[in-house]
């Protein structure tokens, strides 16, 4: 058995459909846990085996869920099977839920079986039994949004201060240059699933502009199911270079000039990083905090995925490379929203770990 003091329990899943953050956001808080001398169980339905490799090599359990996808059908099942994944270990300190597709009901029925349940969630759409919420895309008012759907005790956490950051995006920021020059390197990410292969656009895009000196580089992760694709269409591209799931998203943030891509959990590692960036939602939770981000001056939103045409991403392409001066003001406001030490902040409001 594992003591119960130092054992937190995460139920998250990951696919092309439902994308990679989840996960990620949940790997990022579970590493900083274990640093501290937690044990960390995933219970998962659907990971893949790239996502489910890389949680198991970072010294974390994975139980996987029978059934296929990667969405409960039913919660009651669900609950009963995540119950069972849980036997041979001892009572967890905290389950962590990151996870659409479960609520009030799913929680009610872990009640018995875990002392603390943490919810990290960002709709507001769904009642939820946890003693402590965390929403960290909550960006301009809002802060009563979750009052309807958690009990009075719960503990929120909300905004990009407690944004759940691998530690690489604090050290690049302490020794990050400032971009006061033209754009030479636009990075270019849809996400890690990005089912609908939104990052096929998004090159096109750049290669209808054919600015000189700039160099795109593309990254896409272990989910996306387009690679092939992807590689055979533009591989050979001039200053264009294509990667898969790297390890050192930080570094590559840090050196380039420009984003372009999806919104979702990068849009805050860009921010600790000061990137400036071009964002195109590709899931509904993502619509809310990129339009904030452009309010406040701090990015270019398109809009809605399903609506992007190559010419019109080019265009915004062509006008963030025009505008020297809007891209220092977003970064020094991206810089001041998140400063990438949010996940330390989470470990303290969880407590000790051992």
């Amino acid at each position: 058995m594992k003591n119960a003091r130092r054992l937190i329990l995460f139920r998250a899943d990951a696919s092309p459909e439902i994308g990679t953050g989840h996960v990620v956001r949940c790997a990022a808080l579970a590493a900083a846990l274990k640093s501290r001398g937690a044990d960390i169980l995933f219970v998962s339905r659907y990971l893949g085996d790239a996502y489910r490799d890389e949680l198991t090599n970072q010294g974390f359990g994975v139980t996987m869920l029978e059934g296929e996808g990667s969405s409960p059908q039913n919660a009651d099942a669900d609950a009963m099977a995540t119950i069972q994944a849980m036997q041979g270990y001892a009572r967890p300190a905290w389950l962590v839920v990151d996870h659409y597709g479960l609520a009030a009901d799913w929680h009610r029925r872990l009640r018995p079986h875990v002392p603390r349940i943490a919810v990290i969630d960002d709709l507001a759409n769904r009642p939820h039994d946890c003693d402590l919420l965390l929403d960290q895309n909550v960006l301009i008012g809002d802060d009563r949004r979750y009052e309807p759907w958690v009990p009075a005790t719960c503990r929120q956490l909300l905004g990009p201060g407690f944004a759940l950051l691998r530690p690489q995006f604090a050290e690049a920021r302490r020794t990050l240059r400032w971009r006061d020059g033209p754009v030479r390197r636009l990075l270019i990410c849809c996400g890690g699933g990005d089912a609908d292969n939104l990052t096929e656009r998004a090159v096109e895009a750049f290669l209808d502009v054919q600015i000189e000196d700039v160099h795109a580089e593309v990254i896409v992760g272990a989910a996306y199911p387009h690679w092939e694709r992807l590689v055979a269409q533009h591989g050979d591209c001039v200053g264009l270079t294509i990667e898969r799931n790297v390890a050192d998203m930080a570094a590559r943030m840090a050196r380039s000039d420009l984003f372009l891509g999806a919104g979702g959990s990068m849009t805050w590692e860009r921010a600790a990083l000061g990137l400036p960036g071009i964002t195109i939602a590709i899931a509904p939770n993502q619509q809310r905090m990129c339009e904030d981000l452009a309010t406040i001056g701090a990015g270019i939103h398109l809009g809605d995925a399903a609506t992007q045409t190559v010419s019109g991403i080019a265009g915004a392409f062509r006008t963030a490379v025009a505008r020297p001066a809007w891209r220092a003001d977003a970064a020094r406001k991206l810089m001041a929203i998140c400063d990438g030490l949010g996940v330390e902040r989470v470990c303290t409001a969880l407590g000790p770990c051992s």
